[in-house]
């Protein structure tokens, strides 16, 4: 069963892919805050909350990408690995198949 919440997340996905690729403040302030999350991360890392890709696609390490979104993950599959999930079920996962993981909230 799908939640609410990705319900609501899949409505304005067009928005959100819009908003995260075009608004200067993920280039000044987000990305920046991303690359030191990922910085000691090992090479197999798990994106919470993925979006559209965006962090996928920045960093040259093997992601897994998680999102409430099917719409969202399905425009994040472009870039890597994404699953639609809801948080904290993550038993689509080995317990061993990621060294790390962050999220951009």
């Amino acid at each position: 069963m799908r939640s609410t919440t990705g319900d609501n997340w899949d409505d304005i996905a067009d928005w959100w892919a819009e908003e995260a690729t075009t608004d200067p403040a993920f280039e000044l302030d987000v990305n920046p805050v991303l690359d030191e999350l990922i910085a000691p991360l090992g090479p197999r890392v798990l994106d919470l909350g993925c979006g559209e890709g965006q962090a996928m696609r920045r960093h040259d390490r093997w992601v897994v990408g998680i999102d409430l979104s099917l719409r969202l993950a399905h425009r994040a599959a472009e870039s890597g690995r994404a699953l639609v999930a809801d948080l904290p079920d993550l038993g689509a996962l080995r317990t061993d198949a990621v060294d790390g993981a962050y999220s951009v909230y």
